[in-house]
């Protein structure tokens, strides 16, 4: 099974539409078996309803229309795990996309193929080492060979969630015991990328980057709203992790 999963935000979903056709064409090209949209019923941050689910939700009958409970960023895969379950689903792959970004079918094809039981791979990451943190974009491969050999995965402590990390839909059967001790840190609900990458370390499976293609590319509509141009990413995943550490719940052992 090759599971695709995400959210949006009241404030953008009627503008979701180029989002949503790019991505089904690319898809197409490479296959796939369900694509998950979860929409709560209310935004929690802002209290704002979500408008009527547009009619572009539901012109592939592929796309499950999944309404859920709001965990913040995390709504972008948390209620796709419970469906799985809900369905019998428990193999394949699980790869977490943004509503504001245009993804190659290259990209996917490769996160497909590159995915494995001992490595969850995406686009974009960060190594978390010492007082800077490096940003790892597939550009990035250009520059890295092994001999004549080319590099075809690069390690990093975290994967960026807008780089489409994908998982072993396996990989989350200790997800319930990790999700009961971490849920009550300070700003978990908004740190996805954090609390998944700390989940990576946890089962003991490394993270990597793999080459996308053609640069990935944002949506200039949806900068406006993007939780991270009012900075600060940087500080909240500090503090998370620092959390984390005096808790005896970093399993990274970096980043506070």
């Amino acid at each position: 099974m090759r599971i695709i999963s995400m959210t949006t935000i009241p404030s953008r979903i009627l503008d979701t539409k180029p989002m949503i056709d790019d991505l089904l064409f690319n898809l197409n090209k490479v296959g796939f078996d369900y694509l998950i949209v979860n929409i709560p019923e209310v935004f929690e941050k802002t209290g704002e309803k979500y408008p009527k689910t547009p009619a572009w939700f539901f012109s592939d009958p592929r796309i499950v229309v999944n309404k859920c409970d709001d965990y913040g960023s995390a709504t972008k895969f948390i209620p796709t795990l419970h469906w799985l379950r809900e369905n019998g689903i428990h193999n394949g792959t699980l790869t977490l996309v943004d509503d504001d970004i245009f993804y190659s079918e290259y990209a996917f094809d490769n996160l497909f193929r590159r995915c494995k039981d001992d490595r969850i791979v995406g686009l974009s990451g960060m190594d978390l080492e010492g007082q800077k943190w490096w940003h790892i974009a597939p550009s990035n491969f250009a520059k890295k060979l092994d001999g004549e050999n080319e590099i075809i995965a690069i390690p990093v402590h975290l994967l960026e969630g807008y780089g489409a990390p994908t998982y072993r839909i396996e990989h989350f059967d200790c997800w319930d015991e990790y999700w009961y001790a971490v849920r009550h840190i300070d700003e978990i609900n908004i740190a996805d990328d954090i609390l998944l990458a700390n989940y990576a370390a946890f089962i003991d499976v490394k993270m990597c980057i793999v080459k996308g293609g053609d640069e990935i590319s944002v949506l200039p509509y949806f900068k406006r709203d993007a939780l991270h141009n009012k900075g600060g990413n940087k500080r909240r995943y500090k503090r998370i992790l620092k959390q984390m550490h005096e808790r005896g719940l970093n399993n990274m052992g970096v980043g506070y």
